[in-house]
């Protein structure tokens, strides 16, 4: 009976999962930052007053020749941001900001990720105007569509050890932070080994 509970109660040992290579790590660090510079420099432009002065402009122009069914949509954000241009142009410029940093520093990344998915996809939806009008002169559907699905592959594609080894603030925060900092972070600070639970 005790040999039969001491089998039972023994946990078998997990095998250490081998550490992912050195290469992939660096070409994901490398695609992560490199995208993130993208980011700043876009954000550098939506600095500018020209982008403030223009904005506007811009909306409504994205709702120019789009099918009758979706003029509901376009006309709610062309009134909405009418109300306060400034206020909206100053929150992209300081979203495109805050992704950037998220990106090329490695810090909050899972708000980073999923951020950058929502807003590029808001950024398509509005300000691009789903790439179209289309018609038979289209070429592309926007630029703002491949940045989401940029977001997503480097989040969902990559695997988890290559995105933990890549070097982050996230590993420095985490263990500090306790629980609060898993939140933001790809990193789960309860874990020795650095691998998710």
């Amino acid at each position: 009976m005790t040999h039969l509970l001491t089998r039972t109660s023994a946990s078998p040992a997990r095998p250490t999962p081998p550490p992912p290579d050195p290469a992939a790590v660096r070409r994901y660090c490398w695609v992560r930052v490199g995208f993130g510079l993208i980011w700043a420099l876009d954000a550098a432009l939506k600095w500018l007053p020209g982008f403030r002065s223009a904005y506007p402009s811009m909306i409504a122009d994205a709702g120019q020749g789009q099918p009758g069914w979706l003029s509901g949509w376009f006309s709610f954000w062309d009134q909405t941001i009418s109300q306060a241009p400034t206020v909206f142009a100053v929150l992209i410029a300081l979203a495109e900001t805050v992704i950037a940093l998220s990106l090329i520093l490695g810090i909050a990344q899972r708000v980073g990720f999923t951020g950058g998915i929502v807003f590029a996809l808001l950024v398509w939806g509005i300000g691009e105007g789903f790439g179209g009008p289309y018609a038979s002169g289209s070429t592309d559907i926007g630029a703002a569509i491949m940045y989401a699905v940029l977001f997503a592959s480097l989040w969902l594609a990559v695997p988890p050890a290559i995105r933990l080894a890549a070097p982050a603030l996230d590993h420095k925060l985490a263990p500090h932070r306790a629980w609060r900092w898993a939140t933001f972070a790809p990193v789960s600070p309860h874990t020795h080994d650095g691998a998710r639970r």
